[in-house]
């Protein structure tokens, strides 16, 4: 899932074509919008190609950059999951996505970062989603040190302050929330 932040929602990579000259005016992001993850695509061997999945977040990013570029003023916040850092069994498709993804944002951070556009990447372990809704969390609990599962609010909180000025400096990393 890619976030960013632009004063209308945003269904499609193509919503940003419309938007793009409205969002460089904005100093302060607002914050929520989001752009979801690739449906699985309903020729099964898609379902197993990572880098058509990881293909339109980085879109989606593609299309907005020039903007933030312009205008000398950006931040993006990828969400992406431990599963890219670390890889899960049973997960190659989905690790690999993930995977792409940070990658793809480590590099673009060092692209735009003279021109003041900060690209980081929010890597959360377990957090009480629909997703996570149907694990064994009383299991899983055991291997997070803090012995529960996160709460999308404190993902959101991190989103948020990478959003905002006082992270000007930090581009380029990958922030796990693991607990």
């Amino acid at each position: 899932t890619v976030n960013i932040f632009a004063p209308t929602p945003i269904t499609y990579p193509s919503d940003l074509y419309s938007i793009a000259g409205e969002t460089i005016e904005f100093a302060k992001p607002v914050i929520g919008t989001r752009v979801p993850a690739p449906a699985n695509l309903p020729n099964l061997l898609n379902r197993f190609n990572p880098v058509k999945k990881a293909l339109k977040p980085i879109r989606t990013i593609e299309t907005i950059v020039p903007a933030m570029v312009t205008s000398r003023h950006g931040r993006i916040v990828v969400i992406s999951s431990l599963s890219g850092v670390t890889g899960m069994a049973g997960q190659a498709n989905y690790s690999a996505a993930k995977s792409a993804l940070i990658g793809g944002a480590k590099a673009l951070a060092k692209e735009v970062a003279s021109r003041k556009v900060t690209v980081n990447v929010i890597a959360p372990g377990f957090v009480a989603t629909d997703m996570t809704a149907d694990l064994d969390e009383k299991e899983l609990k055991k291997t997070i040190p803090a012995g529960r599962f996160g709460q999308p609010e404190e993902v959101a909180a991190l989103a948020s302050f990478l959003a905002s000025d006082e992270a000007a400096y930090i581009t380029g990393q990958v922030i796990e929330i693991t607990g």
